[in-house]
């Protein structure tokens, strides 16, 4: 298990280390010549062994990456592929959104 976020913050370049286990599945990928690290979470459903990404340090802190794992394994208790369900899920528009006043006016 990873003891904090001090241990991740001290990984250096040259690191032989490919990844860090937190358990339960839950892991970060080390990419140390990339500069972010990622965290996965390798889990089994039908079978079949999938690897699902949980997003990449330091935007996900361990805290949060040991939450999305807790939610995804709760998913994968009940039959239901955390990946087809965020690949389901609708994608957040981030285009510009017309006013709620109606159209601009240039002045």
């Amino acid at each position: 298990m990873i003891p904090s976020g001090a241990t991740i913050r001290a990984i250096r370049p040259g690191d032989e280390r490919s990844r860090l286990s937190d358990g339960d599945g839950l892991f970060m990928q080390l990419l140390v010549e990339g500069g972010s690290h990622g965290w996965r979470l390798d889990y089994r459903l039908d079978g079949r062994r999938q690897v699902m990404s949980l997003g990449t340090y330091p935007d996900t802190s361990l805290l949060l990456a040991r939450r999305k794992a807790v939610e995804a394994r709760e998913l994968i208790a009940q039959g239901i592929d955390p990946m087809a369900r965020r690949k389901a899920a609708p994608q957040r528009d981030l285009s510009p959104q017309p006013s709620r006043d109606g159209p601009e006016i240039e002045r």
